[in-house]
């Protein structure tokens, strides 16, 4: 069974901890990757920016781990698929994974899953060109989940 702590430390490699709000980012403001959305109704840029690591990481297990079940699923696959749910949220990584699931074996279903993703995130650029910028991030964050699928002694 898996536990959040290593999947909130793969989150903040990829998300960063410090305030951001970068032009053209769909998110808007973020800290721990944490953006508006995340927020109740109301909230402001201030709100995001006043975030502690222990409100986001609050927030990430309600909005994230707890909807895949988390704590049910092996480390790797938990790791990989709420790392997935932060990025494109819960719904569109479900949709991804429910697209290339024909029963093949876990270990190939991640990697699928993976390819998957990083096929959206190409989609989504051609889609919207603003997002172009974002792209060369997008596909290292999924080559370090594959990197993490060889190797569960992976270094954060």
């Amino acid at each position: 069974m898996a536990v959040f702590a290593p999947v909130w430390e793969m989150i903040k490699k990829h998300e960063g901890t410090e305030f951001e709000n970068v032009k053209y980012d769909a998110g808007g403001p973020t800290k721990f990757g944490i953006t508006l959305a995340n927020l109740p109704p109301g909230s402001t840029a201030q709100d995001i920016e006043n975030l502690t690591e222990e409100q986001a990481m609050a927030i990430a297990i309600k909005q994230f781990w707890n909807p895949i079940k988390g704590d049910t699923l092996d480390q790797k696959w938990a790791t990989i698929l709420c790392d997935q749910s932060y990025e494109r949220g819960v719904h569109g990584a479900s949709n991804i994974l429910a697209s290339i699931n024909h029963g093949q074996a876990q270990p190939q279903l991640a990697f699928d899953f993976l390819k998957a993703c990083a096929a959206a995130c190409v989609h989504h650029v051609t889609v919207d060109p603003t997002q172009a910028k974002f792209l060369a991030g997008w596909l290292n964050r999924i080559n370090d989940l594959e990197a993490f699928l060889f190797d569960l002694h992976y270094a954060f």
